[in-house]
């Protein structure tokens, strides 16, 4: 699978940036600590998002196999925040947003989203 991300490196700098953006609007929070909804659906949030998340760092350990961390951590957080963005904007009004984008919930969902990233971006040589 290295081959292939190698040999169409922009194809999936552009998959991986929408898929960062597309899990940040969805998957967004990734624990809700103020909203009483079914424990079972929190934490198929939790499992989606981590899997999600790992699965990204893996494909950004080949994109940016020589650069450094930084990269990663800027690419995830730039486009995770447009992620959150585009969350807030499809909700803007409804009392939803007073849930979910509360400090809380916004600081653990980019926390998991950079250190579960950088965590698959580790593992990528494996």
């Amino acid at each position: 699978m290295k081959d292939k991300i190698l040999e169409h490196r922009k194809l999936f700098l552009i998959i991986d940036n929408i898929f960062l953006i597309f899990i940040g609007c969805f998957a967004f929070p990734v624990y809700n600590f103020s909203n009483e909804a079914p424990e079972i659906s929190r934490w198929i949030n939790v499992f989606v998002a981590l899997t999600a998340y790992y699965e990204i760092g893996l494909v950004q350990g080949v994109l940016f196999e020589s650069k450094g961390l930084g990269k990663s951590i800027y690419t995830t957080l730039s486009m995770t925040l447009l992620g959150l963005l585009c969350r807030f904007y499809l909700e803007y009004g409804e009392v939803s947003n007073t849930w979910n984008f509360i400090w809380p919930n916004i600081t653990l969902h980019l926390f998991v989203a950079v250190v579960v990233t950088l965590l698959g971006r580790s593992r990528s040589g494996d």
